[in-house]
C-alpha cells in the first residue's frame, strides 16, 4: 500500500493533476462551493444531452473548475482520526448502543458504563474523536 500512495503522490505532481488532487482531497469530507457557482452549473446542465466522450470532458472540466472554486467543508471530522484497537471497539460499542437505543432516553450514565469510563472522561473522549459531544449527536442522529 506504501507504494501505492507514493505513485498517487508523484502522479499529481504536474499543475493539470494538481487540480485532480485537489478536487478528490476537498471531497473526501465533502464541500460546498462558494464561488463560480453559476459556471458550474452550466457545466452540470450540459451534461445530460452530451455524449460519453463529452460527458467525460465536462466531467473533468468541472473537477478542475472546482478544485480552484472557493468552498467550505461540510463535515465536522476535519482530520483524520486515528484509533488504536482498544479505543475502536470502545467507539464501536458506543456506537451500537447508540443506534440501538436512540428512541430510548439516554443518559450519561448509561452511554459512560457502555464506554467503561467514567462521565467526565467519556464527555472528553467522545468529544475529542467527534468534534462534538455526545448529545449533540445523538440529537443529530434523532
Amino acid at each position: 500500500m506504501g507504494n501505492y500512495n507514493k505513485g498517487i503522490k508523484s502522479t499529481f505532481r504536474s499543475e493539470k493533476s494538481c487540480c485532480t488532487y485537489l478536487f478528490f482531497t476537498q471531497s473526501k469530507h465533502g464541500f460546498r462551493t462558494t464561488s463560480r457557482k453559476n459556471k458550474i452549473k452550466n457545466l452540470f446542465l450540459k451534461l445530460r444531452d452530451s455524449s460519453k466522450l463529452d460527458r467525460f470532458i465536462l466531467l473533468l472540466k468541472l473537477m478542475k473548475l472546482i478544485s480552484k472554486s472557493n468552498f467550505e467543508s461540510l463535515s465536522s471530522f476535519i482530520y483524520e482520526k486515528k484509533y488504536t484497537a482498544v479505543e475502536g471497539k470502545r467507539m464501536r460499542d458506543v456506537l451500537e448502543f447508540t443506534m440501538q437505543n436512540y428512541t430510548k432516553d439516554i443518559s450519561l450514565d448509561d452511554i459512560s458504563e457502555v464506554a467503561v469510563l467514567t462521565k467526565n472522561a467519556f464527555c472528553k473522549y467522545f468529544k475529542k474523536r467527534t468534534n462534538k459531544n455526545y448529545f449533540r449527536f445523538l440529537n443529530e442522529l434523532k
